[in-house]
């Protein structure tokens, strides 16, 4: 009889390991990872950050268990005294910012700007680009569309 497992997770970047923490719902190291770290290094099995006054001081051991638990892969977390990438909270920051600004310099916003003085964008979304159909097209009797002359 075999017996299938579900498969480990293995995390190949920083961003996935947080994705993990939220996953796991361990929110507040989630928070802090988000946060208050700087990733200085990273490779399958270990993390190196530079961490922020404001985590929890045993923050790289929680981090650390919690990936030896989920991926059953030892996993070894430094702390360095190297600056680091910006936080993901920043890097997402960043990211908005420059989205609003490009967003801003559209023409199609400066036109709206245009019809509704002192409106402002305040949040972009980015949408999938909608995936082509193969729509079979069919001749419509004008009787087939309602409501239009």
């Amino acid at each position: 009889m075999i017996i299938s497992t579900p498969e480990l997770p293995q995390p190949e970047s920083f961003k996935e390991v947080v994705d993990l923490f939220r996953f796991h719902r361990e929110m507040i190291l989630c928070s802090h990872l988000q946060n208050s770290v700087h990733l200085v290094g990273f490779e399958q099995g270990r993390i190196e950050l530079r961490i922020e006054s404001d985590a929890p001081r045993d923050l790289v051991n929680r981090v650390s268990e919690f990936l030896n638990e989920w991926t059953r892969q030892r996993w070894v977390v430094t702390v360095s005294s190297e600056s680091g990438a910006p936080t993901l909270r920043e890097q997402a920051r960043r990211e908005d910012k420059r989205l609003l600004d490009e967003a801003e310099t559209d023409d199609l916003v400066q036109a709206v700007k245009e019809v509704f003085p002192g409106s402002k964008v305040t949040k972009v979304t980015m949408r999938e680009p909608l995936e082509e159909h193969n729509m079979e097209t069919e001749d419509i009797e004008d009787e087939d569309v309602a409501g239009i002359d």
